[in-house]
């Protein structure tokens, strides 16, 4: 797995192993996946992934960073399965791909899947972390001001 992002003052304060990797929630509340080389996801591992991140984001959006492993792919069945939440637990995805085959598979699914929330692929960790913790400050921002104009 991609563990790299621990050196990144990304304190983990929760962290859940599944079949295929990890999902943990860090200190400053962003959600990682952190998937194992050579994995194919299962109409099972979406429901399990669905059921963690629910349990670790308290139904409140979150960024999401993706730290995908080498050579990943999906079942048909779960393509076919919404991985859309209600409410929409993402506030943003990150998505640290390593393989040209990986991002192709990436962006082909991410076309069909098309989030309503904002999401980049990346080749590198910090950049990934940068770019949503941008979007999570600006969140934050838009908070702050509706807050104080109510």
């Amino acid at each position: 797995m991609n563990s790299i992002y621990l050196i990144m003052d990304y304190s983990i304060v929760k962290s859940v192993p599944i079949r295929i990797g990890r999902i943990s929630l860090t200190e400053k509340g962003f959600v990682i996946f952190d998937f194992k080389d050579d994995t194919m996801i299962n109409s099972e591992d979406t429901d399990e992934m669905r059921a963690v991140v629910e349990e670790l984001t308290e139904l409140s959006p979150k960024p999401m960073i993706v730290l995908t492993g080498d050579r990943m792919g999906t079942t048909k069945e779960a393509r076919e399965k919404p991985l859309k939440t209600d409410p929409d637990l993402s506030l943003c995805e990150a998505i640290v791909i390593r393989s040209l085959p990986t991002r192709i598979a990436g962006m082909f699914f991410y076309k069909i899947y098309s989030p309503e929330h904002p999401y980049k692929f990346f080749s590198n960790q910090s950049e990934a972390f940068e770019w949503a913790e941008k979007i999570y400050n600006e969140h934050l921002q838009s908070q702050t001001q509706e807050t104080s104009v109510s």
